[in-house]
């Protein structure tokens, strides 16, 4: 920010002289900091008595402060100096105080010194005699937009030739995000020749991006930039600072009578070298995320819904729709083609438009609240399976991939539901159909990790012919709703490729159906808890809370049906889950004095470590490995918690003991270490430190703890490695390890040391 004082220094004064008036440092702060906003006032006033009035906290404070403001104009560089040009050419114009309008002129030319050009010109005054003129507008010289439509982001380079300096170009830079309707980002590039806005302007933006500029005309440009307001306008979204800032003046060139919208830019920047299966994604997204636009100009020219809807009433439905619906999470299970359909006659040209055509099936799944308006909407399928408490529906489509003959690229043709026409179909060829597709499944699955070769095609391929399976045993099941059977042949089979949301959908409908509900309860809240596993292993916090809320209340439902001793200690594990230890004790007590379990006592073991009252944990773990003696995670927790209350020589004992059990148990290794490091054996600590490692066992905190084993034998260089390797495991340790680093490096100055 330009300090009040940032001019070019006075001449001293002439002995003798009036000494200048001193200058109020407040007003000149406020001025400097009001720079972008008097700019603005000025570009948008239309004739000299507007720019007058944009000039007032100018014009309206003492003589001094003015004439210091105009030169500190002239200093002005960077993201400010353009705003300072063009006040200061308004302010030579037009200022009231003649040493003021003076400095102001003498600061224009300090600026186009340094390459800055004013953007306004100060209407001339209008004579008695003589009409008023019209002031030349800048003539739209060429738009460029970015090839990246389907991404629902463009990129928007504008370009105008300013007015009296026609070798120059005004440009706008904009990031048009067409999914949420926001500008981005939008700024006015510096004036600048046209060779050079294309060397510093465009060129970079392309290197950066990664894409091909399309030349675009100012109707198509108005067209952009209304898509996005439009999406904006539907969404409530708030436009950022930067494009409140220039919107006024880019609106008002591209908002005139005479220039008509030209939708078509939209399916021009989509990308023609997108394959099909790409495309068929591109399409079902943005149809779930609500960018209906881009929807619409996927659709292949000859496709039922370009025939029956115009581009407009298409948008607006689906709008509709999806503010009642709220779509969300749309998760693609698989892709793959599909047999091509056969012609009863042959034609000529047959076999090139086959080569243009290509068929896929696509197994996906979506959330979303039921909406009468799905009913009007063609493309909506009919759902497989649906989760009653996530609302996720699942969905069997066939689609129909035309090659665009002459935008190039691929489009939707023909969408079949699937799962619709199965309806027509014998149930009992369903059911056969969906068992023969699952055991080929399974025999692909059994042959993949014997193939040196394997492919990805290859488990594509198996994922895709168990989706199949799924998708024909539920449509089977929608006609035999009480067939228990078959049920819990596709519940299994969607836990067995550890789908457990599809799972407990199936769950959800065998609790509807049948008497035993406790059994259903019981599964269903497991079912919930390893789904949300799943998002804590990918570090998703918010749906992880989401699905451990389903299983907690599955779990408390539990333990009103069935109050037994597996299922306390079953909800007494999501408690624990969610950091509810108290209740989780009571219960998991309960438990216990109704029933002695292994799962009880090492929860409880668990739940009191985590109140740190070890000497209990020990004890519980002891119950657990009494009735267990061989597991292997009691032994773990029982070291920890011996440990605890340093009992290191009995923690020993019990990591060895689990190494004589099983010689490849990583975490032993690991926890052996540990107890050996404290006990100062560093190469015993070394040895199993390693082998943890060795065994797949790799974690920052293991290679923290060998970092310092190696800093006590004196291998430093070999510590600062093992901490660099820590910090790339872990980059959010970066911090401590930088500490432990320099200690390494202390502790190596000190060893070189000469002793005295």
């Amino acid at each position: 920010m330009p300090k009040p004082h940032d001019h070019h220094p006075h001449e001293p004064a002439k002995s003798g002289g009036t000494p200048p008036p001193a200058v109020d440092q407040a007003v000149m702060a406020r001025l400097i900091e009001e720079i972008p906003v008097i700019a603005a006032a000025v570009r948008t006033a239309r004739d000299r008595e507007g720019m007058l009035v944009a000039l007032t906290p100018i014009t309206q404070v003492g003589a001094a402060e003015q004439a210091a403001f105009a030169t500190t104009l002239g200093n002005q560089r960077g993201d400010d100096a353009l705003a300072a040009a063009d006040i200061a050419e308004a302010l030579a114009e037009l200022g009231t105080d003649k040493t003021a309008a003076k400095e102001a002129r003498r600061a224009v030319i300090r600026l186009r010194t340094a390459g800055v050009r004013p953007t306004i010109a100060v209407p001339r005054p209008t004579l008695a005699h003589e009409a008023p003129t019209v002031a030349a507008a800048p003539e739209f010289l060429q738009g460029w937009a970015s090839r990246t439509r389907e991404k629902s982001e463009v990129t928007l380079t504008l370009a105008w030739t300013r007015p009296n300096q026609p070798q120059e170009i005004d440009g706008f830079v904009l990031e048009l995000n067409l999914w949420e309707g926001i500008v981005d980002e939008a700024r006015r590039v510096e004036a600048a020749s046209q060779r050079r806005f294309e060397r510093e302007v465009l060129q970079p933006l392309r290197e950066e991006g990664k894409f091909t500029w399309v030349h675009v005309s100012l109707p198509q440009v108005r067209a952009l930039i209304e898509a996005t307001l439009d999406q904006g306008e539907w969404r409530k979204a708030t436009q950022p600072p930067t494009w409140n800032d220039i919107s006024r003046t880019l609106l008002r060139r591209i908002q005139r009578d005479d220039v008509v919208p030209d939708v078509s830019v939209e399916r021009l920047l989509i990308d023609p070298e997108a394959e099909a299966e790409e495309t068929l994604v591109n399409f079902w997204g943005s149809w779930s995320f609500g960018d209906y636009a881009l929807a619409y100009d996927l659709l292949s020219d000859r496709h039922a819904l370009r025939e029956s809807e115009t581009r407009t009433d298409f948008i607006a439905l689906r709008r509709h729709w999806h503010d009642e619906a709220l779509p969300a999470r749309i998760q693609i299970g698989a892709i793959t083609p599909q047999a091509q359909e056969q012609g009863g006659i042959w034609l000529p040209g047959t076999a090139n438009a086959a080569g243009n055509r290509q068929n896929y099936a696509l197994y996906w799944s979506l959330e979303f609240q039921e909406s009468p308006l799905a009913g009007q909407i063609p493309e909506m399928p009919l759902a497989t399976m649906t989760n009653p408490d996530t609302l996720r529906h699942w969905f069997w489509v066939g689609v129909t991939m035309e090659r665009d003959a002459i935008r190039g690229g691929w489009k939707l043709g023909r969408i079949r539901d699937e799962a619709l026409a199965a309806q027509t179909q014998p149930v009992d060829e369903l059911v056969q159909r969906a068992d023969a597709l699952w055991a080929e499944a399974d025999a692909g699955a059994q042959r993949i990790p014997q193939t040196e070769n394997a492919s990805q095609d290859d488990a594509l391929k198996v994922i895709a012919l168990a989706q199949e399976s799924l998708s024909r045993g539920e449509c089977a099941a929608m006609r035999l709703l009480a067939d228990r059977t078959l049920l819990e042949h596709l519940h299994d089979r969607a836990a067995e490729i550890g789908l457990w949301d599809r799972a407990a959908a199936i769950t959800q409908r065998m609790l509807a159906h049948f008497p035993d509900k406790a059994t259903f309860t019981r599964d269903l809240a497991t079912l919930d808890f390893r789904k949300a596993q799943t998002f804590a292993e990918a570090g998703d916090e918010v749906n992880y809370h989401r699905w451990l809320d389903f299983a907690l209340a599955a779990a408390r439902q539990l333990v009103t049906l069935d109050r037994n001793a597996e299922s306390l200690t079953l909800l007494a594990e999501m408690l624990m889950a969610h950091n509810e230890t108290e209740e989780a004790e009571q219960l998991l007590r309960e438990s216990l004095d109704v029933q002695e379990t292994v799962g009880a006592w090492a929860d409880l073991g668990d739940v009191l470590m985590s109140r740190e009252a070890h000497n209990e944990a020990v004890s519980a773990f002891e119950s657990a490995q009494r009735l267990e003696p061989q597991a292997p995670q009691i032994r773990w927790r029982l070291g920890r918690a011996l440990e605890m209350v340093d009992r290191q020589p009995e923690a020993r004992l019990v990591y060895e003991d689990a190494l004589a059990a099983d010689a490849n148990d990583a975490m032993a290794h690991a926890l052996l270490g540990n107890v050996l490091t404290v006990q100062e054996d560093y190469a015993g600590a070394r040895q199993h430190l390693e082998q943890a490692l060795r065994l797949g066992l790799v974690s920052s905190e293991i290679i923290i703890q060998l970092a310092f084993v190696c800093t006590r034998q004196g291998n430093f260089a070999e510590a600062r490695a093992l901490l660099e390797q820590a910090k790339r495991i872990n980059p959010s340790l970066t911090q401590q390890i930088d500490r432990l680093l320099t200690q390494v490096r202390t502790e190596e100055d000190m060893a070189r040391r000469p002793k005295r």
